[in-house]
């Protein structure tokens, strides 16, 4: 088990900067585009969620084909059908992501006026059309660069030239005083920079497309008979992902959108170290697996999970006790009625968090036809949950629908992969960590509280980095970490080192 922990734990420091830094951009640029209005941030918000859907359709679930097929035939070092998976890919995808962007911008007044009823969402609207055909392209060859196991060039492209990319652009458009407009400009322009970059490291650095002599052979068939399926799951995920953005908008206003985008993606940071410590966790198992190393793949499972739960329980307890404050800080005063909202919100992301491991183990068992049904339940409860709940209650009701939903489809998951493995990650360990985090967390809450008869940002930011010194040493005393678990933080020190030669490299 020491072993594949130790692999996760490499390949996954990598990711984790890079995500890292992206998120922080990608909250920079957030924090700049809220704080030229709440409407504003809703409206694009909005034009944010229609891209989404055009993408997805546009997509038919190639992108995953393109993983797939180019990998496989990376391994039988069949050059011409590598080559013909990536061009049949975009001789599909690039017309009807055409298609679909014509429309979209020929019935922007329709969709802004009729189903959100803002005039002022029409040239958002028009503006994000422009970003399909790139989007796609772009996220055909990333899925080729993935293929070709070349992360670093991913992390490069998607994690910190769009993040720097949008985030000047953006910054430029509110100096300059261009508001609404200049802000989807700047979007749609770091869209561009990422299809450019993804295309040039694959020219240049990986698999040549058009400077190359080589033949491709169509696998149009094949490419499509493996990916249309793929679709449904799409759109599963795409309604998760936009549901209560869109309801609310539909529902409510922009600027009941924008508040509830203050508190949405920062509930979703519960996500960031869990995608980062699983980008190998599936192939680690998978390989013990196909072994038969199933203790192995228990204790990996187990060791896992438990990761998550120290990582996320404080950032939890942060986002429940001082939700205010973080929105207050973040985004401004103006979007503080969305707090409550983030700490409803921040329950069911650090739960579905935890069942992220329980995915893992699905997939290794191939149980996709059950993947789909729980993803199919989870869609559909979420539709009418948010159908029920935004009219009465408005941005609350959409996390009360979204968390809850989330809550469902987690619990499962985890209830099915225990099943397969027979195993839970869950002990009396979690149990220490659970009253270690929140008897801390409440007695600075209560402290705060006491002292100043509110809850100031600075006191209570000092009172956390305090509080998370102690929690780690509380974790380290308690033998909360097991001895050969210790060796995987040393490991992520270690990754700096990685970006430093890839910077150089490149």
């Amino acid at each position: 088990m020491q072993s594949n922990l130790k692999t996760m734990a490499s390949g996954a420091g990598i990711v984790f900067i890079g995500m890292f830094i992206s998120k922080v951009l990608t909250y920079a640029w957030r924090i700049v585009v809220a704080r030229v209005g709440t409407e504003e941030y809703g409206l694009l918000s909005l034009g944010l969620a229609v891209l989404g859907i055009a993408t997805t359709i546009s997509m038919l679930g190639l992108a995953s084909g393109v993983l797939r097929y180019v990998s496989y035939y990376s391994g039988k070092n069949d050059e011409a059908r590598m080559k013909g998976v990536i061009t049949t890919a975009l001789k599909i995808t690039v017309p009807l992501s055409l298609l679909l962007a014509a429309v979209t911008y020929l019935l922007a007044e329709t969709i802004a006026i009729q189903l959100f009823h803002n005039a002022r969402l029409v040239p958002v609207i028009k503006i994000i059309a422009f970003a399909i055909p790139l989007n796609v392209t772009a996220n055909i060859f990333l899925a080729a660069l993935r293929a070709f196991q070349k992360i670093k060039y991913e992390v490069i492209t998607k994690q910190l030239i769009e993040g720097i990319v949008r985030l000047a652009a953006t910054i430029t458009a509110v100096y300059l005083s261009w508001g609404l407009f200049g802000i989807t400009i700047a979007y749609v322009t770091a869209i561009g920079s990422i299809a450019i970059f993804s295309f040039y490291f694959l020219e240049k650095h990986v698999f040549p497309i058009i400077k190359t002599k080589i033949k491709s052979i169509s696998t149009q068939k094949e490419l499509l008979s493996y990916s249309l399926p793929l679709v449904l799951s799409s759109i599963i995920g795409l309604i998760l992902s936009w549901t209560d953005t869109i309801m609310l908008g539909a529902y409510k206003t922009a600027e009941i959108v924008g508040l509830y985008n203050a508190a949405l993606p920062t509930a979703s940071l519960m996500l960031l170290f869990p995608t980062a410590i699983l980008s190998l966790f599936l192939p680690v198992i998978t390989r013990d697996y196909a072994n038969n190393r199933i203790e192995n793949i228990k204790k990996t499972y187990a060791s896992t999970t438990k990761w998550i739960f120290i990582a996320n329980f404080p950032a939890l307890l942060i986002m429940v006790f001082f939700s205010q404050n973080i929105i207050s800080l973040l985004f401004g005063g103006n979007y503080a009625t969305a707090a409550p909202a983030l700490s409803i919100l921040a329950v069911g992301y650090f739960i579905t968090s935890l069942a992220n491991a329980s995915g893992a183990i699905l997939d290794m068992h191939k149980k996709t036809k059950l993947i789909l049904k729980i993803s199919v339940l989870t869609a559909v409860g979420n539709v009418l949950l948010n159908s029920l709940l935004i009219p009465p209650y408005g941005m609350i009701g959409g996390a009360i629908a979204t968390s809850f939903s989330l809550v469902f489809g987690a619990i499962l998951v985890t209830y099915h992969a225990r099943k397969n493995i027979n195993v839970s990650a869950y002990n009396l360990t979690m149990l220490k960590i659970v009253i270690v985090g929140s008897v801390m967390m409440y007695a600075l809450y209560f402290g705060l509280h006491q002292f100043y008869n509110t809850i100031p940002t600075f006191p209570a930011i000092v009172g956390t980095i305090i509080l998370a010194i102690i929690y780690l040493l509380a974790i380290i005393r308690l033998k909360i970490v097991q001895k050969e678990e210790k060796e995987i933080i040393n490991l992520y020190t270690k990754a700096m080192n990685q970006i430093k030669k890839i910077k150089t490299k490149s």
